[in-house]
């Protein structure tokens, strides 16, 4: 008798955990590759929050590799940057993904494209 709804049971834990799983992703969308973007998105531009005590010049030497280089400051206090690389070294993801990791960054996410209101 219990064999007969072990399989049912498991069926429906798999799916709820593979389907959990696959769910997110490093920027909070649903699991993509970087080709499945939403359009809004500007996969080589990241805009980053930085911890306090933080240097942008020392995270674009641990990224230089990727051809990392700083746009712009958004804002001095918390220090926010408008970021780019290359993303034919490194795919959109795993850059935001490999961020997040770094230890002198607060938050990282995609620039995205707006619209005007008129």
């Amino acid at each position: 008798m219990k064999s007969r709804f072990l399989f049912p049971v498991l069926s429906i834990i798999f799916f709820f955990v593979y389907g959990c799983n696959r769910q997110q992703t490093a920027n909070g969308n649903k699991s993509a590759t970087s080709s499945e973007l939403p359009e809004h998105i500007i996969s080589d531009e990241i805009i980053l929050a930085l911890e306090p005590s933080s240097d942008i010049k020392e995270i674009q030497k641990d990224f230089i590799q990727y051809d990392f280089k700083i746009l712009r400051t958004i804002a001095p206090n918390p220090p926010m940057y408008l970021v780019t690389y290359d993303v034919k070294k490194i795919d959109p993801l795993e850059m935001i993904k490999q961020l997040k990791a770094h230890e002198m960054i607060k938050e990282a996410e995609f620039n995205k494209k707006t619209t005007s209101r008129n």
